[in-house]
């Protein structure tokens, strides 16, 4: 296991930090002996009919999030959405009980009387979701802890909040971790290659060409919001390589 995924685990997994040492070494020793001894833990995330193909699908950091959610510490969403309505708030109680801790105040119909949902675009309500629990989680003293594989699922976990800069500060060549900060990216100026950005512009928002000038027409032109900063660097470089102005705006969570 290497520095950067030892020093994470134990962050997360406490005094069961050694236990996912065992885990983990029980994977690097030998694969077939691995899924004997661990069937059940991994029969919560692959059907047996599935094992014959493991090796394709297992390696370091996908173990802790799977050793993780056996301890109830860590668990996933999709980009897309919650599965069922309350999905995360049981998900981050579960989470504080491991710390002895009960729960949290969380109102869902004051949060979604904020939201003008008519204008929130697919994958933005989950961000939104995270950003407002976090917010009533912190006067816990506990603060959200994002594990991003590279991948379109959110692994997230608890922290109590004087570990939080620790943490952001690690990172492995096969994982991130990141707050729930969100953060703005804009198009200040469009520079020389201007159909590309309207282009660009026009596929990232389907808007219809005929509409596009106006869109346009006052700067700065929003490109994208989001809680992960690894998409913001994404859309940099995109940004970059067309050769526009930008700019990115931190927002810090709103007490």
């Amino acid at each position: 296991m290497d520095s950067d995924l030892k020093q994470i685990s134990k962050l997360i997994l406490k005094e069961r930090f050694s236990d996912f040492e065992s885990f983990y070494n029980d994977y690097a020793l030998d694969l077939d002996l691995f899924k004997l001894k661990h069937e059940k833990i991994l029969l919560k995330w692959f059907d047996k009919e599935d094992f014959a193909e493991l090796k394709d699908y297992l390696y370091p950091e996908y173990l802790l999030i799977i050793y993780g959610g056996f301890l109830n510490k860590i668990y996933s969403a999709d980009w897309s959405g919650e599965e069922y309505p309350g999905q995360v708030k049981a998900s981050l109680t579960n989470i504080l009980k491991t710390y002895d801790h009960p729960t949290f105040k969380w109102n869902l119909k004051v949060f979604e009387a904020t939201l003008d949902q008519e204008s929130i675009k697919r994958g933005e309500y989950i961000d939104l979701l995270f950003k407002a629990l976090d917010n009533s989680l912190s006067d816990t003293g506990f603060q959200l802890l994002f594990l991003d594989l590279f991948n379109d699922e959110y692994y997230y976990t608890i922290l109590p909040a004087n570990e939080i800069a620790a943490a952001l500060n690690i990172a492995g060549k096969e994982f991130r971790t990141c707050d729930s900060k969100t953060y703005d990216i804009e198009i200040t100026s469009l520079g020389s290659n201007k159909s590309k950005i309207i282009l660009f512009i026009k596929n990232k928002h389907k808007i219809e060409l005929k509409e596009i000038l106006k869109h346009i027409k006052n700067s700065p032109i929003s490109v994208e919001k989001s809680c992960s900063i690894l998409r913001i660097k994404e859309l940099e470089q995109e940004l970059k390589n067309l050769g526009c102005e930008y700019r990115i705006t931190e927002n810090t969570a709103a007490k």
